[in-house]
């Protein structure tokens, strides 16, 4: 590894969330949702773990619910999401399993299964 990889990996880890997302292309809904996710993960707010771990949590779960709203067509088995919110996704992702250190994997199966109970409903009740 030179100098200039160095500069660079220490840029991008000194990033804060907020400064990671790209909210373009996503519903108004999502788009509030991630930077509320952002806001908590990056500890703006002056607050107790437990209540940041309670938000980010709840953040989460509406995010799988505004993520399974966003499929525009159920007639397909796996219905499709827009690109932009499949990203919205994966970062959400990272945020949670960051915030919650060594419970962040398991928390976001949680929140993941969530979605797909969501994702599988929704195709059956269209």
């Amino acid at each position: 590894m030179n100098i200039s990889d160095v500069r660079t990996t220490t840029a991008k880890s000194s990033e804060t969330w907020v400064e990671q997302m790209n909210i373009r292309n996503l519903p108004p809904c999502l788009a509030e949702q991630m930077r509320f996710l952002a806001s908590l993960c990056d500890k703006e707010e002056r607050m107790m773990a437990d209540e940041r771990y309670e938000l980010i949590d709840g953040t989460a779960h509406n995010i799988a619910v505004l993520v399974c709203n966003s499929v525009a067509d159920w007639s397909e088995p796996r219905p499709r999401i827009p690109a932009a919110v499949a990203c919205a996704w994966h970062l959400a992702k990272k945020m949670v399993i960051s915030a919650f250190d060594e419970e962040g994997q398991t928390e976001w199966n949680r929140i993941e299964d969530e979605l797909r109970t969501l994702l599988i409903a929704g195709f059956y009740i269209s």
